[in-house]
């Protein structure tokens, strides 16, 4: 095929969509892109079989993959970055504020 050449009527019309609506495709990419990102993260962590036998076993030890993947993203940078986490303010009058370590400055 010719450079000048078309690839058919449904391929200009979703080449004209991508053009037309280039960020929105690249938000909807982007979301892939993450999950795509975390299930290799989980795969390598864990490995990617699951020797549960039951349906009701086997989800359970993914959602525990899952929340410990989650929970070495939330722990690891503190640990890299020095970054003291706080969960509740010492102030019992700000009950209603988050409280981090960088907003009380």
């Amino acid at each position: 095929m010719d450079a000048t050449e078309s690839a058919g009527p449904l391929w200009d019309r979703k080449f004209h969509d991508h053009q037309s609506r280039c960020a929105k495709f690249l938000d909807h990419y982007h979301k892939r892109s993450n999950v795509e990102v975390s299930f290799k993260m989980i795969k390598a962590k864990f490995r990617d079989h699951v020797r549960s036998r039951s349906d009701t076993a086997m989800r359970n030890d993914v959602l525990c993959e899952v929340f410990g993947h989650n929970t070495v993203c939330v722990i690891e940078p503190q640990i890299e970055h020095g970054i003291e986490p706080i969960f509740w303010p010492s102030d019992p009058n700000r009950r209603g504020e988050l409280q981090t370590p960088y907003n009380f400055i």
